[in-house]
């Protein structure tokens, strides 16, 4: 599984509970302070990074945000009350777990300082500017693990990643929700992967909603010892329900090996 660097769960306690966990980086901050996001990582028994490199900071969707208050104290536990009593299954699991979560993101936290708000962590990560090729070949070097860039759309981009010595690549577009008509994921696949061949994992971000999908992803990757792995879809990763939340959305997408995927082209596997 994945976890965010925003997530409302310590990488320690996560890993703790799933040890094939990968940590999900951002490029938020300075070398420094990344690193030591990393090492903190490397520390807790993550085994792998995942850096997301597909996110457009745009302050307005088409559909909304839904709002996020910046903590859960007194009034807004009042203002939130009607909605928590008509979810009453929803809000006794929170109880039992000790009460919500404080909303800040305890992964992104400097050594001896307490754990900034999501928007804190989410400003800084704003106003840092995106990572070089350099920047992403010295993170390269910093983690001798697994080491995957999430967010390719581009055939270059991916050779890129090939000559930087990254183990994998996730073509996404993070959900396409930040951009008005931004290609899908699943039509920008076969380009990538024809131009990579087998010398880099290619992993499939987003539009899998159902083992159908998952199989049509299969076909449209031809290179001879790489297949596209199913992924969880956005807003997934790290999601509610734990454990048995994300054991229910992998068991519902797994693909029945006796299917016949030769009529879409896809080798048995």
């Amino acid at each position: 599984m994945g976890l965010s660097s925003f997530a409302s769960k310590p990488i320690e306690d996560v890993v703790a509970a799933n040890p094939q966990t990968f940590f999900q980086v951002y490029w938020a901050g300075s070398r420094e302070q990344i690193g030591t996001r990393i090492d903190r990582a490397r520390a807790a028994g993550a085994c792998g990074l995942i850096v997301a490199l597909d996110w457009t900071f745009c302050h307005s969707r088409d559909w909304g945000s839904p709002k996020i208050p910046e903590q859960i104290d007194v009034r807004t536990a009042i203002k939130l009350l009607p909605e928590a009593l008509s979810r009453p299954a929803w809000f006794l699991a929170w109880t039992r777990a000790g009460g919500p979560p404080d909303l800040t993101a305890p992964n992104m936290d400097s050594p001896g300082a307490p754990a900034p708000t999501f928007f804190g962590a989410y400003g800084e990560w704003m106003l840092t500017p995106p990572p070089s090729w350099e920047d992403l070949r010295w993170l390269r070097e910093e983690w001798d693990g697994p080491l995957m860039l999430k967010g390719f759309m581009r055939a270059d981009d991916a050779g890129r990643a090939v000559d930087a010595g990254f183990s994998a690549i996730s073509v996404s577009n993070h959900g396409a929700n930040n951009l008005d008509g931004t290609p899908a994921s699943i039509r920008a696949l076969p380009t990538i992967a024809q131009a990579v061949g087998d010398q880099i994992e290619v992993l499939l971000d987003g539009g899998i909603s159902a083992g159908r999908r998952g199989q049509g992803a299969r076909a449209r990757r031809q290179s001879r010892n790489d297949r596209p792995r199913v992924p969880v879809g956005p807003g997934r990763r790290g999601s509610g329900g734990g454990r048995e939340g994300a054991r229910h959305h992998a068991l519902r997408h797994r693909l029945h090996p006796a299917r016949p995927r030769s009529r879409l082209g896809a080798r048995p596997f």
